[in-house]
């Protein structure tokens, strides 16, 4: 968390975007922004707000791009307006950005945090949350108020400085230059160091102090990262305290806040590893079960082998008599269920009666093997378990991925069938209507289902003919991505047809077209994988194709999980990047993983 000297040094570098024009802002977690500028002869620059946390240029931002109610208001209030100014408010955790169109962000990065936008006159417009304390409330429709603030101790003369430090309940200088000035501790440390005074008393030279605080605010930026034990702080500038700690320098304090925050561990990473040691515990308890089951069945099956006669008889003698029986070795009558319990050898053994003796001998010897079987499946999944837990031990945090490029189709559903042709397919009326009328060429097949609710899909032929298996694979892509998923519909009907075929009437809605002529049908089920390819990107589409493509590899079917909880599951399985692209190839509604 960035103390209030720390913003004050940020800031002075973000006077950069003064004078850029707001692009778009992305919000990729529920309490980070990453707002996109444009400077005239500089380009993109992207600003990263963690809310309650830190502020900075990034270098680059992630892909995900669902963007909330909160977000798409924000896009249509800032929409090109010229950022004219940022500045820190005071010397408080509060950073503010006020447009050229009369609009201003503030950014609170203290306690809890919260991303509010305001009118020229700080009425609240929107807010990220609604918060109500004692002496102010933060929600829409009420004006801004900033919370109770305290001295900026770089506009105090030496005279008011030295009245708040002798009226301070705190029992030393460095506590009371720490919370009653606000430096933080690492700071409050850093001027008792320079002023060559001891932190620990309250009495001390307030010339010394004074000057050193002063010139606290006014240092070169001499960014770096120092890292002590398990330690890791950032620094604007040169610390005095960290003089003999290892260090690592920056051309600036955003370059240096981008790094370590880019490489802070991730806190969905943590859970990851937690579930990572559960799964290896739990699996562990599950192969010292099944090796139990395995050995002790097998033990059975020899048994039963062993006293042939003896239950062959046993098994004669309740038939006959009807189950009105009385022996000593059968220690049960289950009538019910046809069986009786045997106790030989200290194990009790059910024996069904409409088998003979070597049926029920086989029936135990099965289980075991079944069960050994499982053992190989278990320890195989407990050694890729192993191997991820040692992967993330080794991994110092996550290190976010500067923005890959994405290629044109990936805005829409897609995937590459197993011959290797593109498929791509609309998201919403929207894409359908792009798809439809920018992306269908003359030798192209398009496909829909027969009911209402699909995306126009369309196998991009480029000049290539396009093979039985091919067309089928695209039906069940179409078929899995509509409105058949949801309504849980086992197979759906699909036709398929061409370019001229497609006319768009007057008066139809956005994404929908009529269509003329011969159609081929098609009645695929409805099933679906996902997996990562071998360039990082998730793609989504039927088994055989992903099969082709991808190395890791989830099938999922119609279920009754949340979808965003079994994308979680998949991201985790196929080792994806990005949950959103997991999602956005998942079918439109409840799943459950296959395999």
């Amino acid at each position: 968390m960035l103390s209030a000297l720390d913003i004050k040094y940020a800031v002075r570098e973000l006077k950069v975007l003064e004078g850029a024009i707001f692009d778009k802002i992305y919000q990729p977690l529920k309490k980070e922004f990453l707002i996109q500028f444009h400077k005239s002869g500089e380009g993109k620059k992207i600003l990263r707000v963690i809310v309650g946390e830190a502020i900075f240029l990034a270098s680059g931002r992630d892909n995900a791009d669902n963007p909330s109610g909160f977000v798409m208001f924000l896009r249509k209030s800032l929409d090109q307006a010229r950022a004219e100014k940022i500045e820190q408010k005071g010397f408080e955790r509060i950073v503010e950005i006020t447009f050229s169109n009369g609009m201003k962000i503030i950014i609170e990065l203290f306690s809890k945090g919260n991303f509010v936008l305001a009118d020229e006159d700080e009425k609240i417009l929107a807010c990220l949350e609604e918060q109500e304390w004692r002496d102010r409330k933060v929600e829409k429709g009420e004006k801004y108020e900033y919370p109770p603030s305290r001295e900026d101790p770089f506009r105090l003369d030496a005279n008011e400085f030295q009245e708040i430090l002798d009226t301070s309940e705190k029992d030393s200088v460095v506590k009371a230059l720490a919370v009653d000035f606000g430096f933080s501790g690492k700071y409050a440390e850093e001027i008792c160091k320079r002023a060559g005074v001891e932190k620990k008393k309250k009495k001390v030279d307030v010339n010394k102090i004074f000057s050193q605080a002063q010139a606290l605010g006014m240092h070169k930026i001499n960014a770096n990262i120092v890292r002590f034990g398990d330690s890791t702080i950032v620094n604007p500038i040169e610390m005095v305290i960290y003089d003999i700690a290892e260090k690592e320098y920056f051309k600036s304090f955003n370059d240096a806040l981008d790094y370590y925050y880019s490489n802070l561990p991730d806190k969905e990473e943590v859970k990851d590893k937690k579930k990572i040691w559960n799964v290896i515990k739990k699996q562990k308890e599950h192969i010292i079960e099944l090796e139990k089951k395995s050995t002790e069945y097998k033990i059975i099956g020899d048994i039963i082998y062993s006293n042939y006669n003896l239950i062959e008889d046993l098994i004669n003698e309740v038939k006959s008599r009807k189950w009105d029986v009385k022996n000593d070795f059968i220690k049960e009558l289950k009538k019910s269920e046809g069986k009786f319990v045997v106790n030989i050898n200290g194990y009790e053994i059910a024996i069904d009666i409409s088998k003979k003796v070597n049926e029920n001998a086989t029936f135990y010897y099965a289980i075991a093997k079944k069960s050994r079987k499982k053992i190989e499946n278990a320890k195989k999944a407990l050694q890729d378990f192993t191997e991820r837990s040692k992967n993330a031990e080794k991994k110092t945090g996550r290190i976010r991925k500067t923005e890959r490029k994405k290629d044109w189709y990936e805005r829409f559903r897609w995937f590459v069938t197993s011959e290797g042709k593109l498929v791509i397919g609309g998201r919403d009326a929207t894409t359908n209507d792009i798809i439809v009328k920018k992306y269908v060429d003359k030798d192209d097949l398009v496909f829909h289902t027969e009911a209402p609710g699909s995306p126009f899909v369309v196998i991009k032929a480029d000049g290539k003919e396009i093979l039985e298996n091919e067309k089928e694979e695209a039906a069940q892509f179409c078929a899995s991505n509509s409105r058949a998923w949801g309504n849980k519909l086992v197979v759906a009907d699909v036709y398929c047809f061409k370019k001229e075929q497609i006319k768009k009437e007057f008066g139809l809605p956005k994404g929908t077209f009529m269509i003329y002529g011969e159609r081929e049908y098609f009645k695929p089920n409805l099933e679906q994988a996902a997996g990562l390819t071998g360039d990082g990107r998730v793609m989504g589409g039927p088994v055989n194709a992903v099969k082709k493509h991808c190395k890791n590899y989830v099938v999922v079917r119609q279920g009754d999980e949340k979808k965003s909880d079994v994308a979680k599951k998949i991201k985790f399985l196929i080792k994806a990047d990005d949950l959103n692209e997991v999602m956005q190839a998942l079918p439109p509604g409840d799943c459950g993983i296959v395999k």
